[in-house]
């Protein structure tokens, strides 16, 4: 006789070999047991419904996003460079080009950094880029009722020191800093032409023997310049000793 197994003979799950039961048996439908991940459970077992809901928000914004996708070769990008734009060389473009395909860099990423670079690197043209009355302006501030006078001394530290190819209209000569310091060197060429011009007139007054002390003396020798532009003067006038 044929054996017959009834429904109430039926196990309600089968035993896998973990342990956990991997079936339900409801009437005559079998259904898997859902296991949830570690991740999203509690430290008692039960699950973290909060986390559940903030991995599904995230891949839900991760796949709706557009993706990026890299450049296959350095055709691909494009910038129009506007009109007031920095002019970039074609060779550093090509190497940035290169560098940007390397990096799996897509067409828009690579516009997007090129128009930052081209907008920073302006802004710090702008900043440095002195014009006469913007110099002026500040010059006038910082120096008051000395302008005029720090402009001429300004004037005379060029003349000594500029190259002969410098052109004065070079708007490098415009900031603020580089006419300070032209105006302090000036200072010193006006100085030293005081000084040698005293140093002149009492160097023919001295007499041998007065330059044989300052040559000796420990001030010439650590190069004391009034003592020195003394004794030139001594021997410009012609004296021997």
């Amino acid at each position: 006789m044929s054996e017959e197994i009834t429904q109430e003979q039926v196990t309600e799950g089968e035993v896998n070999d973990s342990g956990t039961d991997s079936t339900t048996t409801t009437g005559t439908t079998t259904e898997p047991k859902f296991e949830y991940p570690a991740k999203f459970l509690k430290p008692d077992g039960q699950p973290d419904f909060e986390k559940l809901a903030k991995s599904y928000i995230g891949l839900e914004k991760k796949l709706g996003s557009k993706p990026t996708i890299p450049a296959s070769s350095v055709e691909e990008y494009s910038w129009e460079a506007p009109d007031d734009s920095i002019e970039l060389q074609e060779e550093n473009v090509a190497k940035f080009k290169e560098e940007a395909l390397a990096q799996g860099f897509s067409n828009k990423q690579y516009q997007f950094l090129m128009s930052r670079y081209s907008e920073v690197v302006k802004g710090m043209q702008e900043e440095f880029a002195w014009s006469g009355e913007r110099a002026a302006t500040a010059l006038q501030q910082e120096w008051g009722k000395d302008y005029k006078s720090n402009l001429e001394l300004a004037k005379t530290g060029f003349e000594e020191f500029a190259s002969s190819s410098a052109d004065p209209n070079d708007a490098v000569w415009n900031h603020p800093e580089v006419m300070k310091l032209l105006a302090r060197l000036g200072s010193e060429v006006r100085e030293d032409s005081i000084s040698s011009k005293g140093a002149s007139v009492q160097g023919n007054k001295m007499g041998a023997e007065e330059v044989k002390q300052i040559l000796q003396s420990k001030e010439y020798r650590n190069g004391d310049r009034e003592l020195h532009a003394k004794v030139a003067a001594w021997y410009q006038a012609g004296n021997k000793l």
